[in-house]
Protein backbone atom coordinates (compact mmCIF):
# COMPACT_ATOMS: atom_id res chain seq x y z
CA UNK A 1 0.00 0.00 0.00
CA UNK A 2 2.01 3.13 -1.12
CA UNK A 3 0.89 6.59 0.11
CA UNK A 4 2.18 10.05 -0.88
CA UNK A 5 3.63 13.07 1.22
CA UNK A 6 0.46 13.22 2.75
CA UNK A 7 0.14 10.04 5.21
CA UNK A 8 -3.14 7.91 4.17
CA UNK A 9 -3.73 6.41 7.63
CA UNK A 10 -3.76 2.63 7.18
CA UNK A 11 -1.49 0.79 8.94
CA UNK A 12 0.41 -2.19 7.52
CA UNK A 13 2.90 -4.77 8.75
CA UNK A 14 4.63 -7.02 5.96
CA UNK A 15 5.83 -10.35 7.49
CA UNK A 16 8.06 -12.89 5.25
CA UNK A 17 7.20 -16.19 6.01
CA UNK A 18 9.86 -18.59 4.64
CA UNK A 19 7.95 -21.81 4.70
CA UNK A 20 4.76 -21.67 1.64
CA UNK A 21 1.87 -22.55 3.94
CA UNK A 22 -2.04 -21.53 3.69
CA UNK A 23 -3.57 -18.89 5.70
CA UNK A 24 -7.18 -18.32 6.79
CA UNK A 25 -7.87 -14.62 7.39
CA UNK A 26 -8.98 -15.73 11.13
CA UNK A 27 -5.50 -15.78 11.73
CA UNK A 28 -4.40 -12.32 11.65
CA UNK A 29 -5.57 -12.43 15.33
CA UNK A 30 -2.91 -14.56 16.33
CA UNK A 31 -0.74 -12.38 14.66
CA UNK A 32 -2.00 -9.20 16.46
CA UNK A 33 -0.94 -10.71 19.91
CA UNK A 34 2.79 -11.31 18.85
CA UNK A 35 2.84 -8.20 16.31
CA UNK A 36 4.79 -4.84 18.39
CA UNK A 37 5.97 -2.60 15.51
CA UNK A 38 5.80 1.26 15.29
CA UNK A 39 4.40 0.58 11.58
CA UNK A 40 1.27 -0.33 13.41
CA UNK A 41 0.28 3.28 13.51
CA UNK A 42 -3.45 3.55 14.39
CA UNK A 43 -5.97 5.05 16.89
CA UNK A 44 -7.62 8.27 18.13
CA UNK A 45 -4.76 10.81 19.08
CA UNK A 46 -6.19 12.51 22.91
CA UNK A 47 -9.46 10.76 22.47
CA UNK A 48 -11.55 8.87 24.22
CA UNK A 49 -12.11 5.04 24.67
CA UNK A 50 -15.98 4.21 23.21
CA UNK A 51 -18.42 2.48 24.96
CA UNK A 52 -20.69 -0.26 23.85
CA UNK A 53 -23.46 0.80 21.38
CA UNK A 54 -21.67 4.31 21.19
CA UNK A 55 -21.03 3.85 17.40
CA UNK A 56 -22.93 0.70 15.96
CA UNK A 57 -21.87 1.24 12.84
CA UNK A 58 -18.35 2.00 13.39
CA UNK A 59 -16.10 -1.64 11.78
CA UNK A 60 -12.61 -2.55 12.30
CA UNK A 61 -11.48 -3.99 8.45
CA UNK A 62 -8.90 -6.11 8.68
CA UNK A 63 -6.44 -6.40 4.67
CA UNK A 64 -5.10 -9.63 4.22
CA UNK A 65 -2.71 -9.65 0.92
CA UNK A 66 -0.55 -12.73 0.77
CA UNK A 67 2.11 -13.00 -2.52
CA UNK A 68 3.75 -16.40 -3.56
CA UNK A 69 7.45 -15.86 -4.06
CA UNK A 70 10.36 -18.08 -4.67
CA UNK A 71 11.43 -18.15 -0.75
CA UNK A 72 7.91 -18.43 0.62
CA UNK A 73 5.02 -16.06 1.27
CA UNK A 74 5.11 -12.14 1.90
CA UNK A 75 1.96 -11.13 4.18
CA UNK A 76 1.21 -7.85 3.72
CA UNK A 77 -1.76 -7.35 6.87
CA UNK A 78 -3.25 -3.67 6.49
CA UNK A 79 -5.57 -1.81 9.28
CA UNK A 80 -8.87 0.13 8.59
CA UNK A 81 -12.08 1.17 10.01
CA UNK A 82 -14.94 1.29 8.10
CA UNK A 83 -18.94 2.66 8.23
CA UNK A 84 -22.10 0.30 7.75
CA UNK A 85 -24.26 2.28 5.27
CA UNK A 86 -26.90 -0.39 4.40
CA UNK A 87 -27.27 -3.86 5.60
CA UNK A 88 -24.94 -4.97 2.35
CA UNK A 89 -22.34 -2.39 2.44
CA UNK A 90 -19.50 -0.75 4.06
CA UNK A 91 -17.89 2.75 3.62
CA UNK A 92 -14.51 3.06 3.53
CA UNK A 93 -11.55 4.70 2.45
CA UNK A 94 -10.33 3.95 -1.33
CA UNK A 95 -6.68 3.71 -0.44
CA UNK A 96 -7.82 0.38 2.28
CA UNK A 97 -8.90 -1.69 -1.00
CA UNK A 98 -5.81 -3.18 -2.06
CA UNK A 99 -5.69 -4.73 -5.70
CA UNK A 100 -3.33 -7.92 -6.90
CA UNK A 101 -1.01 -7.19 -9.48
CA UNK A 102 -2.12 -9.65 -12.19
CA UNK A 103 1.57 -10.45 -13.19
CA UNK A 104 2.20 -12.17 -9.61
CA UNK A 105 0.70 -14.93 -7.30
CA UNK A 106 -1.86 -12.70 -5.06
CA UNK A 107 -5.10 -13.01 -3.24
CA UNK A 108 -6.26 -10.34 -1.26
CA UNK A 109 -9.15 -11.16 1.89
CA UNK A 110 -10.79 -8.76 3.80
CA UNK A 111 -12.26 -9.39 7.47
CA UNK A 112 -15.17 -6.70 8.50
CA UNK A 113 -15.66 -6.94 12.27
CA UNK A 114 -18.50 -5.22 13.86
CA UNK A 115 -21.23 -5.27 16.60
CA UNK A 116 -17.92 -4.38 19.49
CA UNK A 117 -16.02 -1.39 20.89
CA UNK A 118 -13.07 -4.67 21.30
CA UNK A 119 -10.58 -4.97 17.77
CA UNK A 120 -10.70 -8.79 18.69
CA UNK A 121 -13.97 -9.38 18.90
CA UNK A 122 -14.92 -11.87 16.12
CA UNK A 123 -18.85 -12.88 16.73
CA UNK A 124 -19.78 -14.74 13.51
CA UNK A 125 -23.46 -12.50 14.13
CA UNK A 126 -21.46 -9.34 13.37
CA UNK A 127 -18.00 -10.59 11.34
CA UNK A 128 -17.90 -10.74 7.77
CA UNK A 129 -15.19 -12.59 5.35
CA UNK A 130 -15.08 -10.56 1.76
CA UNK A 131 -12.95 -11.96 -1.23
CA UNK A 132 -11.24 -9.47 -3.14
CA UNK A 133 -14.08 -9.27 -5.82
CA UNK A 134 -16.40 -7.54 -3.89
CA UNK A 135 -14.04 -5.05 -2.77
CA UNK A 136 -14.65 -1.94 -4.96
CA UNK A 137 -12.57 1.33 -5.11
CA UNK A 138 -13.60 4.85 -7.22
CA UNK A 139 -12.31 4.08 -10.55
CA UNK A 140 -11.00 7.54 -10.84
CA UNK A 141 -8.72 7.10 -7.53
CA UNK A 142 -5.47 8.67 -7.67
CA UNK A 143 -2.79 6.51 -4.85
CA UNK A 144 -0.40 9.79 -5.34
CA UNK A 145 -2.91 12.55 -4.84
CA UNK A 146 -5.21 10.26 -2.85
CA UNK A 147 -7.95 12.13 -5.56
CA UNK A 148 -11.83 10.05 -4.51
CA UNK A 149 -9.97 8.16 -1.74
CA UNK A 150 -13.52 6.43 -1.24
CA UNK A 151 -14.22 2.46 -0.93
CA UNK A 152 -16.57 0.16 -0.52
CA UNK A 153 -16.88 -3.40 0.31
CA UNK A 154 -20.36 -5.40 -0.32
CA UNK A 155 -21.01 -7.82 2.57
CA UNK A 156 -22.87 -11.44 1.89
CA UNK A 157 -24.64 -12.35 3.70
CA UNK A 158 -25.66 -9.11 4.48
CA UNK A 159 -26.01 -8.09 8.10
CA UNK A 160 -28.85 -8.16 9.92
CA UNK A 161 -29.77 -4.63 11.44
CA UNK A 162 -32.87 -5.76 13.16
CA UNK A 163 -30.40 -8.69 15.11
CA UNK A 164 -29.34 -6.16 17.83
CA UNK A 165 -29.28 -2.34 16.72
CA UNK A 166 -27.67 -1.31 19.55
CA UNK A 167 -24.48 -2.65 18.46
CA UNK A 168 -25.06 -3.00 14.79
CA UNK A 169 -27.12 -0.27 12.68
CA UNK A 170 -26.37 1.60 9.26
CA UNK A 171 -25.56 5.49 9.62
CA UNK A 172 -26.85 7.60 6.87
CA UNK A 173 -24.61 9.63 4.89
CA UNK A 174 -24.16 13.02 3.15
CA UNK A 175 -25.18 11.70 -0.62
CA UNK A 176 -27.03 13.05 -2.42
CA UNK A 177 -26.05 16.19 -0.27
CA UNK A 178 -28.61 17.23 1.98
CA UNK A 179 -26.83 18.92 4.57
CA UNK A 180 -23.94 22.42 3.41
CA UNK A 181 -24.01 23.98 6.71
CA UNK A 182 -21.91 21.16 8.90
CA UNK A 183 -19.02 24.05 8.88
CA UNK A 184 -20.12 25.48 12.08
CA UNK A 185 -20.72 22.59 14.25
CA UNK A 186 -18.42 20.20 16.11
CA UNK A 187 -17.77 17.22 14.15
CA UNK A 188 -16.97 13.37 15.72
CA UNK A 189 -14.72 10.65 14.79
CA UNK A 190 -14.25 7.25 15.61
CA UNK A 191 -11.41 4.48 14.81
CA UNK A 192 -9.65 1.82 15.82
CA UNK A 193 -6.28 3.50 15.85
CA UNK A 194 -3.55 4.14 18.34
CA UNK A 195 -3.61 7.17 20.91
CA UNK A 196 -0.09 7.46 20.18
CA UNK A 197 1.48 8.32 16.83
CA UNK A 198 3.79 5.41 17.10
CA UNK A 199 1.79 3.04 19.50
CA UNK A 200 1.11 -0.48 19.31
CA UNK A 201 -1.57 -2.61 17.85
CA UNK A 202 -5.18 -1.37 18.67
CA UNK A 203 -7.08 -3.01 21.01
CA UNK A 204 -10.38 -0.51 21.16
CA UNK A 205 -12.40 1.39 19.75
CA UNK A 206 -11.73 5.59 20.49
CA UNK A 207 -13.45 8.97 19.69
CA UNK A 208 -13.26 12.23 19.89
CA UNK A 209 -15.74 14.77 19.05
CA UNK A 210 -13.27 18.32 19.06
CA UNK A 211 -12.48 18.74 15.22
CA UNK A 212 -13.91 21.90 13.36
CA UNK A 213 -14.53 21.93 9.53
CA UNK A 214 -11.53 24.29 8.08
CA UNK A 215 -11.08 26.57 5.02
CA UNK A 216 -9.14 24.31 2.21
CA UNK A 217 -6.80 27.52 1.52
CA UNK A 218 -6.10 28.22 5.62
CA UNK A 219 -5.44 24.01 5.64
CA UNK A 220 -3.08 24.07 2.52
CA UNK A 221 -1.32 27.07 3.69
CA UNK A 222 -0.70 24.80 7.39
CA UNK A 223 0.30 21.95 4.56
CA UNK A 224 2.77 24.91 3.45
CA UNK A 225 0.77 25.30 0.14
CA UNK A 226 0.38 21.16 -1.01
CA UNK A 227 -2.38 20.99 -3.32
CA UNK A 228 -5.31 19.01 -1.72
CA UNK A 229 -7.33 16.72 -3.24
CA UNK A 230 -10.24 18.72 -4.73
CA UNK A 231 -13.00 15.94 -3.35
CA UNK A 232 -11.78 16.52 0.47
CA UNK A 233 -12.25 18.68 3.36
CA UNK A 234 -9.86 19.29 6.20
CA UNK A 235 -10.84 19.09 9.99
CA UNK A 236 -9.19 20.45 12.78
CA UNK A 237 -8.87 20.50 16.83
CA UNK A 238 -7.82 23.87 18.02
CA UNK A 239 -7.65 22.74 21.34
CA UNK A 240 -4.07 21.82 23.23
CA UNK A 241 -3.28 18.98 23.02
CA UNK A 242 -5.14 18.81 19.73
CA UNK A 243 -7.00 14.98 19.11
CA UNK A 244 -6.65 13.50 15.46
CA UNK A 245 -6.71 10.79 13.76
CA UNK A 246 -4.21 8.94 12.57
CA UNK A 247 -2.84 5.35 11.30
CA UNK A 248 -5.71 2.65 11.25
CA UNK A 249 -8.08 4.88 10.97
CA UNK A 250 -8.35 5.49 7.70
CA UNK A 251 -12.06 4.89 5.98
CA UNK A 252 -13.32 6.33 9.41
CA UNK A 253 -16.43 8.11 9.80
CA UNK A 254 -16.45 11.90 9.98
CA UNK A 255 -20.00 12.50 11.67
CA UNK A 256 -21.98 15.69 12.84
CA UNK A 257 -24.12 16.36 15.74
CA UNK A 258 -26.84 14.99 13.58
CA UNK A 259 -25.27 11.24 13.26
CA UNK A 260 -24.77 11.78 9.49
CA UNK A 261 -21.43 10.65 7.92
CA UNK A 262 -20.29 13.66 5.63
CA UNK A 263 -16.76 12.10 5.42
CA UNK A 264 -14.14 9.57 5.72
CA UNK A 265 -10.70 9.48 7.40
CA UNK A 266 -8.46 9.69 4.23
CA UNK A 267 -5.02 11.75 5.53
CA UNK A 268 -3.15 13.22 7.97
CA UNK A 269 0.66 14.20 9.06
CA UNK A 270 3.41 12.23 11.19
CA UNK A 271 3.42 13.24 14.29
CA UNK A 272 -0.66 12.21 13.59
CA UNK A 273 -2.25 15.70 15.55
CA UNK A 274 0.42 18.31 13.74
CA UNK A 275 -1.50 19.24 11.00
CA UNK A 276 -4.99 19.39 10.07
CA UNK A 277 -6.14 16.26 8.87
CA UNK A 278 -7.93 15.09 5.43
CA UNK A 279 -11.64 13.59 4.45
CA UNK A 280 -13.16 12.57 1.59
CA UNK A 281 -15.95 14.52 0.93
CA UNK A 282 -19.16 12.96 0.78
CA UNK A 283 -21.07 15.57 -0.84
CA UNK A 284 -18.52 15.81 -3.47
CA UNK A 285 -20.19 14.87 -7.07
CA UNK A 286 -17.98 12.99 -8.13
CA UNK A 287 -17.10 10.82 -4.83
CA UNK A 288 -21.40 10.76 -4.27
CA UNK A 289 -21.90 9.58 -7.84
CA UNK A 290 -19.77 6.95 -7.39
CA UNK A 291 -21.62 5.70 -4.25
CA UNK A 292 -24.96 5.45 -5.66
CA UNK A 293 -24.37 4.22 -9.23
CA UNK A 294 -21.96 1.30 -7.44
CA UNK A 295 -24.25 0.88 -4.28
CA UNK A 296 -27.41 0.49 -7.30
CA UNK A 297 -25.20 -1.70 -9.52
CA UNK A 298 -24.67 -4.46 -6.17
CA UNK A 299 -21.65 -6.55 -6.47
Amino acid sequence: MECPTKVCLASVMIILIHTVMTYDIQTIMEIRQIANDETWQSRIINGYPATEGQFPYVCQLLIDKTTIVEMGIIREISLCTCSIISAKWVLTAGHCIMKTNASLEETVEYSIQCGSIYADNQDPDFTRNVSESNAFRHPNYNENTLENDVGLIYISPAFDLELNSSLLTSIPINCPPNITDFESDYLTVAGFGNIYTNDTLPTQLYWTDELEYMNKLDCENDWQFQALPNSSFCAWDYTTPASSICNGDSGCPIITPDIIQVGIGSYGANPCNALPQGFTDLANEDVCHWILKRTKKGH
